[in-house]
Formats: C-alpha cells, sequence, structure tokens
C-alpha cells in the first residue's frame, strides 16, 4: 500500500448551479438585520488554499444569483434587503451563509470570500500478486465529534472498475480511513469457498491514531492490497423470533468494522449460514415486534412503536466451520423517567406554558456512534422531536445493552439540577444497560434560577473590529452539550439563561468541533481558554483571548 499526495487547484463552479449549491452547508453567523436602502455590494470570491480567484463561481444575495467573472469578480446592484453569500463548494466558516451585514463593518467596501477547494481520495485495489480487483466496494469513513467523543461515521464510498481504480470527491478536510468489502470469489456453497478479506488503509489504533489527513484541495492517492482468503461456514439459529419476521444480521470484526458476508436465513425456523473468514467477529441480530402483538400483563399495549427485539453473540472462526451458534432475541430495556419542576421565587410561578424538554441516551463509549435513544411520551401523542412536556409519563425505549450517558436539552431558563438512576448521579457518571432490563428509573429535577454572563474579546477594540466563536465547554456534567455562540463585530456576547455550573470558555476564529470528553483533548483546551464557575442567579462579566491557532 502506498500514499501520494497532491494539490488539486482546478476546482471551480462553471456553469454547475445545482451541483454546486448541492456542496454548500449552511451554518447561520450573525443575525439577519431589517430591510435597508437599495446599495450595490460587489466583491472577490478567493480559492483559500491558493489565494487566488475563482472564476464562475455561484454567488447569491437573497433571491439573486449570479457567476462571478473570469477574475472571480461579482457585483450586486439595488439590493435592498440583507442577503447571503452561498457559493459551491466548501465556505471558509464552516457553511456557506454569511450575512451582508456581518461581512464587513463598511457595507459598501468590497466582500471578499474564500471557498474551501474539495479533496479527493482515489487509488487501486490489487490481489497479493498485484493484479486489480474489478467491483471490490471501497468503504470511506470519517472520524467525526458526537457527544464530545470522536468516532467513525460512513461518508459513502465506490466500486472499482475493470483497473482496480475507484475515486472518491467532494472531501471537506478532516481525518478518513478507507476499507474494502468481503469480496466472496466464486461459488459460496461447499468446503472450498474463498473470498478477498477486508483490507484498511491506513491501520488505524485507538481513537483514531494514525487516521489519514486530508488537507483542503489535497488529492491523495492510496493503493491497497488484499489477499484471498478461505471462507469459513458459520451456521446457527435464532430463537424467539416473531412469525413471519426476518431479523436483520450485522456482522463487525474485533476493531468495529462493519462486514456484509454473503447470508443465508430462514425466516420460519430462525436458522442461518453465512460465509466468514478467520478471525474474532461480534454477531447481532435485531427484529421487531408489530404493535399489535404487544402485550402488557392481559392487555395489549396502546403504543404505536414495535417492541425492538435484539440477541448479540461473539463467534471466532478459527480456519474451521462454526456450528452450534444459538442466539435468543430479547425486549431491549425500556426507561421509565420521572420528572419534576423547582421553580424559583423569581420566576414565572403563573406561567401556564408546559416546560419542552429533550431526554436522550446516548453511547459513552469512544468511537461509538452518538445515536440518541430519546425519551418518548408512553401514549405516543407527541412527537419526540419537538420536546417532550415534562408533566407527562417518559420512557425511553428500545435501548440495547451497553453503557450511557444522559443528555438534556430544553428552553431557557430550565436546565438539569439533578439526575439519577438507582444509585447512579447521571450529571457525573455513565450507568450500563445490560440485557432487557435497565435496572432503575431516571428521576430528574428541572430549576430555573439560571445564571447570566457577558463576554468581550480581549483584543477587540471599536478601531479594530472583531468577531469570533465563543464555545460554552461543560466541566463535571455529562448532561450538557458544548454550546457554540458567535460574537458581534464588536466583539462581545451576552448571555442570559446559562446554567449554573463549571465551564470552559474558548474563542476562535473558526468554527470548530470539540472532543471535550477526551481527557488529552480538554486538558488541551483548558490552556487555551478561562475556566469560570457559575452559580444560581450570578451575573458575570469577563474578558477572553482569542485563540490563534486551531483549538
Amino acid at each position: 500500500m502506498g500514499l501520494r499526495r497532491f494539490v488539486t487547484l482546478s476546482l471551480l463552479c462553471v456553469q454547475l448551479v445545482s451541483s454546486c449549491a448541492a456542496r454548500s452547508q449552511i451554518v447561520s453567523k450573525g443575525t439577519l438585520q431589517a430591510a435597508s436602502q437599495p446599495r450595490t455590494i460587489s466583491g472577490i470570491v478567493l480559492n483559500s488554499v491558493t489565494g487566488t480567484p475563482i472564476p464562475h463561481a455561484l454567488v447569491q444575495a437573497g433571491q439573486r444569483v449570479m457567476l462571478t467573472d473570469g477574475e472571480g469578480h461579482f457585483e450586486f446592484r439595488d439590493i435592498t434587503d440583507n442577503g447571503a453569500l452561498k457559493p459551491g463548494y466548501f465556505a471558509e466558516d464552516v457553511g456557506g451563509l454569511t450575512a451582508w451585514s456581518s461581512a464587513t463593518p463598511d457595507k459598501s467596501a468590497p466582500i471578499e470570500l474564500r471557498l474551501v477547494p474539495e479533496a479527493i481520495l482515489s487509488g487501486r485495489v490489487t490481489d497479493a500478486g498485484g493484479a486489480p480487483l474489478q467491483n471490490v466496494s471501497v468503504m470511506l469513513r470519517m472520524l467525526v465529534v458526537g457527544n464530545g467523543l470522536k468516532h467513525w461515521e460512513q461518508r459513502g464510498g465506490t466500486t472499482t472498475n475493470a483497473e482496480g481504480e475507484f475515486r472518491i470527491a467532494e472531501l471537506q478536510a478532516g481525518e478518513y480511513a478507507l476499507q474494502t468489502a468481503l469480496k466472496p470469489d466464486g461459488p459460496p456453497d461447499g468446503e472450498t469457498a474463498t473470498g478477498y478479506a477486508p483490507a484498511d488503509y491506513p491501520v488505524v489504533g485507538t481513537n483514531g491514531v494514525g487516521a489519514l489527513q486530508v488537507h483542503a484541495g489535497d488529492h491523495l492517492e492510496a493503493d491497497m492490497s488484499t489477499r484471498l482468503e478461505r471462507l469459513y461456514p458459520v451456521t446457527g439459529v435464532v430463537n424467539g423470533l416473531p412469525e413471519n419476521t426476518g431479523p436483520n444480521f450485522t456482522v463487525r470484526t474485533a476493531g468495529g468494522l462493519e462486514l456484509n458476508p454473503t447470508l443465508e436465513q430462514n425466516a420460519q425456523t430462525g436458522a442461518f449460514r453465512m460465509l466468514l473468514p478467520s478471525g474474532a467477529f461480534e454477531l447481532r441480530v435485531q427484529a421487531y415486534l408489530p404493535p399489535e402483538l404487544i402485550h402488557v400483563g392481559e392487555h395489549r399495549s396502546n403504543s404505536h412503536a414495535p417492541l425492538q427485539l435484539m440477541a448479540q453473540q461473539s463467534v471466532t472462526v478459527s480456519e474451521g466451520p462454526v456450528s452450534g451458534v444459538r442466539m435468543t432475541l430479547e425486549p431491549m430495556a425500556a426507561v421509565p423517567v420521572e420528572v419534576n419542576e423547582e421553580k424559583t421565587a423569581s420566576s414565572q410561578a403563573s406561567d401556564p406554558t408546559p416546560v419542552q424538554f429533550n431526554f436522550n441516551l446516548l453511547p459513552a463509549e469512544a468511537g461509538a456512534a452518538p445515536a440518541g435513544y430519546p425519551a418518548e411520551n408512553m401514549d405516543d401523542r407527541a412527537d419526540p422531536a419537538q420536546g417532550v412536556q415534562t408533566g407527562d409519563p417518559l420512557l425511553i425505549r428500545n435501548v440495547p445493552p451497553g453503557q450511557y450517558v444522559l443528555q438534556a436539552q430544553g428552553q431557557p431558563p430550565w436546565y438539569v439540577a439533578s439526575a439519577v438512576c438507582g444509585g447512579a448521579d447521571l450529571t457525573r457518571e455513565s450507568f450500563a444497560i445490560a440485557g432487557s432490563a435497565a435496572g432503575c428509573a431516571m428521576r430528574i429535577v428541572l430549576r430555573d434560577d439560571v445564571a447570566s454572563l457577558q463576554v468581550l474579546l480581549a483584543n477587540a477594540s471599536q478601531e479594530q473590529p472583531v468577531s469570533a466563536f465563543i464555545y460554552l465547554v461543560p466541566l463535571n456534567n455529562l448532561t450538557r452539550d458544548v454550546q457554540m455562540f458567535s460574537t458581534g463585530t464588536d466583539g462581545t456576547l451576552s448571555l442570559d439563561s446559562v446554567a449554573p455550573g463549571q465551564y470552559l470558555l474558548l474563542a476562535t476564529r473558526q468554527a470548530t468541533q470539540l472532543a471535550f470528553r477526551d481527557a488529552e483533548n480538554l486538558r488541551r483546551y483548558e490552556s487555551e481558554g478561562k475556566r469560570i464557575d457559575l452559580s444560581p442567579g450570578e451575573k458575570i462579566k469577563l474578558q477572553l483571548d482569542l485563540i490563534t491557532g486551531e483549538p
């Protein structure tokens, strides 16, 4: 395997308006102001890597669009509303929406917008003898941050051509890894089945160490080699399968990479047969019991949600067939949630509006995808995406075994003052769910005696306006996620409803994701920011230094 690095310069959006717009993310930066007098807005679009102008890039102002000229310039006349720039590819400030009012303090001055060119990964997949392999699936994963922890996320893929070549474009800067899929070779029957084993590039260690570093405008070539191996039958039976229901199998390697082996199964008997190479694997089976078949005691459930059943089993294949694997489906755990509100004397005690909150259980292990399991109203009449009313009975359904943390988000001024499940303090520790029983009910207390915070960038002045992203990183409280805010061009930020507790404040030029639940990363952030400890009802004003590099 080898890697060759190039820089892609010709990443221009030439007359491809729809394609370019699809590549832009939209992230708000500043608040759009009210309509103003007609004016002319002009500027230039530059390549953020080379600094050269980008001709024929898409620019949008409100409902009006145009392409830059041959030298990257654009100009809109008689603009009466506060429009936005939305060029193709990737904008430098993470997204593609920039309010005119915040782009420059002088609305008549030209605007300079820098676009980040896409990166491209390409290469060739060969066998052990160097011969190209056709129709091999190549999967791309990106190391991203969710709930303060790094995890791998699938980011598409492709298939090799007749020459064994593959190409994956439109990539943002980041950390990546490639993997080829298990590719059977020949008939799957008999004892002599073979296949090309999955190949990784690069070989990544714990927490993403050694991942492929991709920069803006890179064209990296990664050649991968795989070997032909014997595939052995793994047979068994799934017990407890609902009638006329086919189970969903997931097979992962010891390193957590998902395989798609050749699989045969019988929905009536639960029998299954799959082909795997030598190694250690985790087998997981899921099935769904329709709501009309769910019974609670002697009565049917009034829930509209299906009941999820799951079984998992570790299997080691050691150069021979594996038989007699038995997996028994059981219901996933359900966690009751009880929420109480404590209003302070200064609160709007007469306000009849129900408190809306979102409660989610998130995996606590580093590397696990942060798929949330939300608390729902037990009668299923509310939309969980809109939050649940805290006065109603709540339940978190279908939680598989694992280690979890509770995350809570809601409307100010309410915040989670305490959360317990059995003997576990969920604001400070994770808790385990084993099998189909949670073992406890969550008890959450909300309060509304929030604090307020005013931040001024230390290097902000009227003569030299500056804006930044301010991060409020929670310390010693697992129920809270990091919050990001944008200052005005005067470098100030006012927050009126901050939950009491300990925080680390950071100020950066660029929006970024922070792996703040990783101890090593948190230590690095602490040297760049400022710690604060907010008490209920406290008001704090402070100055914050702008971080010059990446946090």
